[in-house]
């Protein structure tokens, strides 16, 4: 059987892992994907963008477009929601220029996990986030009184009351 370096795993984006420790560890064998790529021809996961003068990260891997700071807009200028007032907030935002905004559900925030990273667990070239739990759209299937939230500054996902408040992030996709 052959086998290649470039491996499209669907529907994951890469890690950003980029160094090898072992044979055939994540930096090895890059697993993941590139939007509309099958392999990435470069390392470069994210893209600045500026509309209406906000500053703005288009995810390549996945094509979600994030405001790149929290404490503006896209982020509910750093004020917490809870569950029920962040999924409202999103729908109705008007932000830079695009009213097709929308709470991430859980696995939108996931991606924003670099696991290259620690406290916060995120790329801060790329985001300016506030270190702390994030509501998604997400509710626990086995408790439905409760949300998924992620936070990005430890690296774990768990489910809270959505009565309680936690910081909000807005995404769309990028067309």
């Amino acid at each position: 059987m052959r086998t290649y370096k470039h491996i499209t795993t669907r529907l994951l984006p890469k890690t950003q892992q980029i160094v090898s420790y072992v044979d055939n560890d994540d930096g090895d064998l890059q697993r993941g994907w590139w939007k509309n790529e099958s392999t990435a021809t470069n390392r470069t996961r994210f893209k600045a963008l500026v509309f209406d003068g906000y500053d703005f990260t288009l995810d390549e891997a996945t094509g979600l477009l994030w405001p790149k700071n929290y404490n503006q807009l896209g982020g509910n200028n750093g004020n917490l929601l809870n569950f029920e007032d962040a999924l409202e907030w999103a729908e109705n935002l008007d932000f830079g220029g695009f009213t097709d905004w929308h709470l991430p559900n859980i696995n939108e925030l996931w991606t924003l996990m670099n696991w290259n990273e620690f406290q916060p667990m995120l790329d801060t070239d790329w985001f300016n986030f506030y270190e702390g739990v994030y509501v998604s759209s997400t509710t626990n299937t086995k408790y439905l009184t409760d949300y998924m939230k992620l936070s990005l500054y430890q690296g774990y996902c768990t489910s809270q009351t959505k009565t309680i408040a936690a910081y909000v992030i807005a995404v769309r996709d990028y067309k």
